[in-house]
C-alpha cells in the first residue's frame, strides 16, 4: 500500500513523525510521502527516525509539503514531492509560505478580538508565536482549552472560518517555481476539502495549472466517494497527468 498524503504533530496531524512511522509499517504502507503544511521540518526529523529503523524492513518515504496557496480568490492546496532537503529555491519557498503563515495567525488572532471579544493571555501568546508552524487547527484547541467548543471542526467553523488571500503563495508562483527546482507537483484533494469547487470549475483550473507545469492530481482523497475519485483519475489521465 502506497500513502501520498499525510501530516505530522509539525502541521495539523496528530502524530510524531517516529509514530507515525511505525504506524505505516503496522498497516502494511510500503511506501508514504509526509507533507506537512508548508514546512519540512517533519521531513527532516523523518530522515533521521528512519535510518535506524528501516534496517531489514521494507519501508520507504518520499519528501514532501502540501504548500496553501491562493487562486483566484479560492484557497488551492498544492503537494510537491521528491525534492532535496537542501534544495535553496525550495527553502525559499517554504520559508515564504511560512513567514505569510504567521501573518495569517496575526490576523486570525485580530479577527477573535473583533468579532468576538476573544482575547489569549500573554503566556498563550508566547506559546504561538514560538510556534514552528502555526494554524488554525493549533488557535482551534486553545480556544476548545478555554471552553469555547469540543471539536476542532466546531470551532474553525465558528470562530476561525475566513480566509486571507492576500496573504498567500499564488498557485502559479508555487507550480511555476518548483518545476524550475525539479519538483514533482500535484494538485491535492481538487474538489476541495469540503467539496466544494463543482467539476466545471475543477477542469477550467486544471487546464490553468497544466500550462503552467503541474505533473499530477491527487484524485483518490478520503473525503470523496468512489465515483468522483474515478472521474477524477479518467480527467488526470485524460491530460496525461500523474495519479495519486
Amino acid at each position: 500500500m502506497i500513502d501520498f498524503h499525510q501530516h505530522s504533530v509539525f502541521s495539523d496531524g496528530t502524530d510524531p513523525v517516529e509514530e507515525l512511522l511505525e504506524l505505516n509499517r503496522r498497516r502494511g504502507i510500503t511506501c508514504f510521502a509526509l507533507t506537512d503544511h508548508d514546512t519540512i521540518a517533519g521531513c527532516r526529523r523523518l530522515l533521521d527516525a528512519a535510518r535506524p529503523a528501516e534496517r531489514g524492513t521494507e519501508i520507504s518515504f518520499v519528501t514532501g509539503i502540501e504548500f496553501s496557496t491562493e487562486d483566484e480568490g479560492d484557497v488551492v492546496h498544492i503537494l510537491a514531492y521528491d525534492f532535496d532537503l537542501a534544495d535553496e529555491a525550495v527553502g525559499a519557498l517554504v520559508a515564504r509560505g511560512l513567514l505569510l503563515r504567521r501573518h495569517r495567525c496575526e490576523r486570525l488572532l485580530d479577527h477573535l478580538r473583533a468579532h468576538f471579544g476573544i482575547i489569549f493571555d500573554e503566556p498563550t501568546l508566547a506559546e504561538i508565536a514560538a510556534s514552528p508552524n502555526p494554524s488554525k487547527p493549533m488557535l482551534a484547541n486553545i480556544l476548545i482549552g478555554m471552553g469555547y467548543g469540543k471539536t476542532v471542526g466546531e470551532v474553525i467553523g465558528k470562530y476561525l472560518d475566513v480566509h486571507f488571500s492576500d496573504l498567500k503563495l499564488t498557485s502559479r508562483e508555487v507550480i511555476t517555481q518548483l518545476k524550475e527546482a525539479d519538483c514533482l507537483t500535484v494538485w491535492a484533494h481538487p474538489l476541495g476539502e469540503k467539496r466544494e469547487f463543482p467539476r466545471e470549475s475543477v477542469e477550467k483550473r486544471l487546464e490553468k495549472f497544466c500550462a503552467w507545469g503541474l505533473d499530477g492530481l491527487e484524485c483518490w482523497y478520503s473525503q470523496y466517494p468512489a465515483r468522483e475519485c474515478s472521474a477524477l483519475e479518467e480527467l488526470a489521465r485524460a491530460r496525461g497527468l500523474l495519479v495519486s
